[in-house]
């Protein structure tokens, strides 16, 4: 059992098998301008005392397990990871094998950024059995990569992917960008060809988001920058599926792309449903039945810790509403689908019914949005582009459903 900074104790997830493990390392040298993640640029002193916090976590979580958990996938996202440094990733490593069953691990990614890693800490990566890298690029090109804030140049993405793959690393994805204010669809394009040639087994592409707070935001807000509309983010959106197809990828979730055999194991655990537990500031964990989170802020996670309790901030049970809607939004985001015979008996309602006020919500251009076959609703690309649409129209009509029902009986 896990205990919840003294609430009531939670079944963990070592009652229901394999759990994969999320460590997050919140610190980064400077923010980038759009970022609204759980990271920090300041006081970057205070990483030996968080390193000393985060084995204090990892040492909490296993003492609080009835039997030894197995570890199927291990991530370190971020902020900027590659900053641990060597002794302190090693530290952090032995407390993960300390507590947790690693013997059966399939999958280890560590988050780096270009130009920002020591001659030695992709050697201590592999020695401590890192099979996978996912390096934060966002643009092949230098204009684009100045208006997100970045502090790495497109040089520097070239030398570190040598980097990684003089010490053996093959299994390298890469993140980018699109929609980026002053972006065209021939530097979009560039980008894409320059990441196919690199040779990466697997690609991440996020269309930009302005989040409110971020100096981005506040730019646009501002009228320094203007977004560039839907429409061309949908002709770049469309562009990558097609360059990426042509090129050997499947496009296998909506803003994930890989070579046959190396899709994102870990993030893959969270989009099919499956229980993990998450390390460090602003982590969340789920268990099948209950999610949790940790405090934001680094000082409040740290004093937790000092405090020998677990820095969880705050807890939820979710109800059959919650259950519904993550199953649109993860089986949708799948190549795979949304799975109809389990749908049907979560919601208690015939699909039938649904696909039907579909149709005629979306009219002739559902074809071209939605798929259904062989117990499967799957989204196109374009399906995908508006996917939030979708399932605003499907949670209304599962409300309207649930009216004509009670008014029946």
């Amino acid at each position: 059992m896990i205990a919840l900074a003294g609430k009531t104790q939670l079944n963990s997830p070592d009652e229901l098998g394999k759990v994969s493990l999320y460590i997050h390392f919140p610190f980064c040298r400077r923010k980038c301008a759009y970022c609204d993640f759980a990271s920090e640029d300041w006081q970057l002193e205070r990483i030996p005392a968080y390193t000393t916090a985060l084995v204090k976590e990892i040492e909490l979580l296993g003492a609080g397990q009835r039997q030894t958990m197995d570890v199927r996938t291990l991530y370190f996202g971020g902020g900027t990871p590659n900053l641990i440094g060597e002794e302190n990733f090693r530290k952090v490593m032995q407390a993960i094998r300390a507590q947790f069953n690693t013997d059966q691990i399939e999958e280890i990614t560590v988050e780096i950024n270009p130009g920002a890693i020591t001659t030695d800490f992709p050697a201590t990566l592999k020695a401590e059995g890192v099979n996978r890298i996912s390096l934060g690029c966002q643009s092949y090109d230098a204009g684009e990569l100045l208006t997100l804030g970045r502090i790495h140049s497109t040089i520097e993405i070239d030398e570190t992917l040598a980097q990684l793959k003089r010490n053996g690393f093959s299994n390298v994805s890469l993140d980018f960008i699109y929609g980026i204010p002053g972006q065209t669809p021939d530097s979009w394009q560039r980008t894409l060809v320059k990441a196919v040639q690199t040779g990466a087994k697997h690609l991440s592409l996020y269309c930009l988001s302005y989040e409110a707070g971020t100096p981005l935001y506040q730019a646009r807000m501002n009228g320094k920058v203007q977004s560039i509309s839907d429409e061309q983010e949908w002709q770049m959106y469309a562009m990558a599926h097609d360059i990426l197809k042509q090129a050997g990828y499947e496009h296998y979730e909506i803003s994930n792309w890989a070579r046959p055999g190396f899709e994102a194991k870990h993030n893959s655990v969270y989009w099919k449903g499956g229980t993990y537990l998450g390390c460090g500031p602003a982590a969340h964990s789920f268990n099948g039945e209950w999610r949790w989170w940790n405090e934001r802020a680094v000082d409040d996670y740290l004093k937790a810790l000092q405090n020998d309790r677990l820095p969880v901030a705050e807890r939820e049970r979710l109800t059959r509403s919650d259950r519904i809607t993550e199953m649109l939004f993860l089986g949708l985001r799948m190549k795979a689908g949304l799975d109809v015979a389990g749908f049907e008996r979560l919601t208690g309602i015939e699909f039938r019914r649904i696909f039907v006020k579909l149709l005629q919500k979306f009219g002739p251009k559902t074809e071209s949005l939605i798929t259904l076959r062989s117990g499967s609703l799957t989204l196109t690309p374009r399906g995908w582009f508006i996917c939030d649409t979708i399932i605003e129209n499907i949670l209304a009509i599962i409300e309207e459903e649930k009216d004509d029902y009670q008014k029946c009986s």
